[in-house]
């Protein structure tokens, strides 16, 4: 029951007394048939609503002379010592062993039909998400009932989709709307019951429309009508606002390993922290997470679903903990990019656009500034049966998002420069410049993707025909007498495209060791 404010208007309603048999003769019969508890109580311990001594149910209550609201928020009913009674199986039962409920209701179906009320000041001050913090249900008497440890408990509702209509905005209410007791409760703002839940998002300011959007076009236009802006055609308003509103707010910093990325976010991380701003760093991998100052995962930072498609969203909604987070944000930096589907970056902007400010939902990745980082010469994803065009669809490059982007390159191999000893530094550049040539498919003439590349001679194992004797020969000579001493193998590798190869080349170097 709801909106029974008082014990006077619950007396209304509810009943715990037996009827007076002479003037409400039928109404007493069908209490009688229907709404009493029981034998239970002292006198009757082995019936089966008695728990440890003591009736699970609260039968026989005591005699009370006024309905009365109890300190745990609870109604207590008024049940008389007026001499009513029941005979039942030979047993004699008074007003303490009725079962609540409502005359009109139970004169209408004459069954077992068990009211309650709930009157709680603290619990209409919560909202629906707060209540299970201070609340639990208690299965054996089906009620709410207040927490008695102090271990912090948290309520949560499902998510739910944007896309999802009158239920997404019913899920917004319920964060936000306190003492909701029915539905029009939830749809009622400043006295007002709304027609839906979407017009009541409106009225409470948790929804924009459209016309700060319209007022924004106006002046980007120049043009105090608005019908001139609608006579443009898409093309010209598109230059029109790129001329008059710059809205680049992400960054992409090109570099191939060694060059500096990792750097330069440990730079911006650093100016931005001191400042006392939040700066969000994801990478793809746990690996480039770790080397990222409070670093990420991309997918577990932004809750990007698993299976993406042109219109996902990620698992974040206006108003809670990471969307709160996410609006503090001074920056993003996000390495590793290339590697990602572009569907991720179009999942997120379109998530970060959903929670952000109305004055920034029409910019990428809502108004926030974001600077990706990696390297295209990396592995992208694989598609699976797909060929060279169904790959480069799923880059980053190809994303509606990319244009948005000012691109910054990293040129100076900043590893080598820092890391190298002066005598080997002219040899260890030309190899690195090499191999930067085949990655980037300039080494050689002219062509079409498929080169002869001409490795030198001292990077070069000669092999009489036993490839890993050869190899482990050159990298690891005599290994076998400096198994004691740990410095020898710290500056030496083999690294082997396949995981075969490198049990093979394991399984060789410890049969010299047993040998």
């Amino acid at each position: 029951m709801s909106k029974l404010t008082n014990p006077e208007d619950i007396d209304h309603v509810i009943c715990a007394e037996l009827s007076d048999k002479e003037l409400e003769q039928d109404l007493y019969q069908i209490v009688s048939d229907n709404m009493i508890h029981g034998t239970c109580g002292n006198d009757f311990p082995f019936m089966p609503c008695m728990k440890n001594g003591k009736s699970s149910k609260r039968f026989p209550k005591d005699f009370t002379n006024d309905t009365y609201i109890d300190d745990d928020g609870y109604p207590v009913y008024q049940t008389h010592d007026n001499g009513n009674n029941v005979l039942k199986n030979r047993v004699s039962f008074d007003n303490r062993y009725v079962v609540l409920y409502n005359k009109i209701l139970l004169k209408q179906y004459q069954a077992h039909m068990n009211l309650e009320v709930v009157y709680d000041e603290k619990a209409r001050e919560l909202s629906y998400v707060e209540f299970p913090t201070q609340y639990v249900w208690n299965k054996s008497d089906k009620i709410w009932t207040r927490r008695k440890t102090k271990t912090k408990s948290f309520g949560r509702i499902n998510h739910v989709f944007p896309m999802s209509g009158d239920v997404y905005y019913l899920h917004i209410l319920l964060n936000k709307v306190n003492v909701p007791t029915c539905c029009e409760d939830i749809r009622m703002v400043n006295g007002t019951v709304y027609d839906s839940y979407k017009d009541a998002c409106y009225a409470l300011g948790l929804l924009d429309d459209d016309n700060e959007y319209l007022l924004y076009k106006k002046r980007i236009i120049g043009s105090p009508l608005l019908s001139t802006y609608n006579c443009l055609s898409d093309d010209v308003v598109h230059v029109r606002e790129q001329e008059i509103d710059v809205k680049v707010v992400s960054y992409f910093l090109y570099g191939y390993g060694g060059i500096g990325k990792t750097f330069v976010w440990k730079t911006f991380f650093a100016a931005i922290r001191s400042k006392g701003e939040v700066v969000i760093n994801v990478a793809l991998s746990g690996i480039a997470a770790l080397l990222l100052s409070g670093g990420w995962i991309t997918h577990s930072r932004f809750h990007i679903p698993i299976n993406l498609n042109e219109n996902s969203f990620c698992y974040i909604t206006l108003g809670n903990d990471v969307a709160s987070l996410l609006n503090k944000a001074s920056l993003i930096i996000w390495d590793e990019a290339p590697l990602m589907h572009r569907h991720c970056f179009q999942a997120v902007d379109r998530t970060l656009r959903d929670i952000s400010l109305p004055s920034d939902n029409d910019k990428p990745f809502g108004g926030m500034t974001v600077v990706f980082g990696g390297d295209f010469r990396q592995i992208i994803l694989i598609i699976k049966r797909g060929n060279h065009s169904d790959i480069m669809h799923t880059s980053v490059h190809s994303s509606r998002l990319w244009c948005e982007h000012i691109v910054l390159r990293l040129t100076v191999n900043m590893r080598l420069q820092v890391g190298c000893p002066n005598n080997d530094f002219e040899e260890t550049k030309s190899f690195a410049d090499w191999i930067l040539k085949i990655s980037e498919g300039t080494i050689g003439d002219p062509n079409d993707g498929e080169v002869e590349v001409e490795f030198p001679e001292d990077v070069i194992v000669p092999s009489t025909g036993d490839h890993i004797h050869s190899i482990v020969s050159c990298i690891y000579s005599s290994f076998q007498n400096h198994l004691d001493n740990p410095s020898y193998f710290q500056d030496k590798a083999i690294l082997v495209p396949t995981n075969e190869e490198v049990d093979a080349i394991n399984d060789y170097m410890l049969e010299l060791i047993e040998r």
